[in-house]
């Protein structure tokens, strides 16, 4: 899918603007890949979505449309007594 910000997948910044397609061409990731990725960044922060999106640094409505698009069942939270 390629949605993820290369920074996002490198853990690294893009020195340019012009660097970012020479390195989205290079780095282009699985869609597997990107499944894993954005598995951990919702484990890391417990769940939470926008903190997921957030370090995935795409919005929350990109994260959940992945999710949809992979399968995932949206992490709830639980209901209160």
């Amino acid at each position: 899918m390629g949605w993820l910000p290369i920074e996002a997948l490198s853990g690294a910044a893009v020195a340019s603007p012009g660097a970012v397609a020479v390195a989205a061409v290079v780095l282009a990731p699985s869609p597997s890949a990107e499944r894993t990725r954005v598995l951990e960044a919702l484990a890391s922060c417990g769940g939470n979505q926008s903190r997921a999106a957030m370090k995935l640094g795409v919005s929350r409505k990109v994260l959940i449309a992945h999710l949809d698009a992979y399968g995932v069942a949206r992490p709830r939270k639980p209901a209160r007594k």
